[in-house]
């Protein structure tokens, strides 16, 4: 899947400034481009480390201590260099579960954009590893379990995705009911037109 699971969830917390998030054509890459400047920044993890810069109420890094930001953004490397080329490999989910062994959240005491970064690359490729996380992955599990139970905003997403794909899926085959019976009315018109 392409979608930017982890981006939109900070966009939905943080609530920044307007702008557009869209997935590159023929990419897993996303886009973000500000509607004032039309100036784009691209990738998951520059836009995630954007949010949490422009929302600091929201606190999506953690805390003004630059050695947890540091922490905060070796996760976001994790997820762009081992995480997501992997489809989220049993070697990438092994260091996370390990990480969340004794840990509410993947850096300090809530919510940042590490944990939507790591929730949204795992919820992209969901029917790969939902099998595997219970019993192989269990500190994970918990920890998707809880952001689901305790960050409404997620919910959200997932909710807003799956309408745009039925949408989709919807015109689509609108499209093609249309398409077979213009085919149908020039096959059975008395000049074959």
């Amino acid at each position: 899947s392409n979608v930017p699971y982890g981006v939109l969830a900070a966009h939905a917390i943080g609530k920044p400034e307007k702008c557009i998030v869209v997935s590159l054509p023929g990419t897993d890459v996303p886009d973000l481009t500000f509607l004032k400047t039309y100036t784009p920044l691209r990738g998951s993890a520059s836009i995630l480390r954007y949010f949490a810069r422009m929302t600091p109420d929201a606190t999506l890094y953690g805390s003004t201590d630059p050695h947890v930001q540091t922490q905060v953004d070796e996760v976001l490397d994790f997820v762009t260099i081992e995480l997501a080329p992997h489809q989220c490999d049993n070697v990438s989910l092994e260091e996370i579960n390990a990480r969340l062994a004794l840990r509410t959240y993947l850096v300090g005491r809530s919510l940042t954009v590490a944990d939507l970064a790591v929730w949204g690359t795992i919820t992209a490729n969901l029917d790969a590893v939902s099998a595997v996380l219970p019993t192989k992955f269990p500190h994970v599990h918990r920890w998707m379990t809880f952001l689901h139970d305790t960050v409404p905003e997620l919910q959200t997403v997932l909710d807003d995705v799956s309408g745009v794909a039925k949408a989709k899926a919807a015109a689509a085959a609108a499209e093609k009911a249309k398409g077979k019976k213009e085919a149908g009315v020039k096959d059975t018109g008395p000049t074959g037109s």
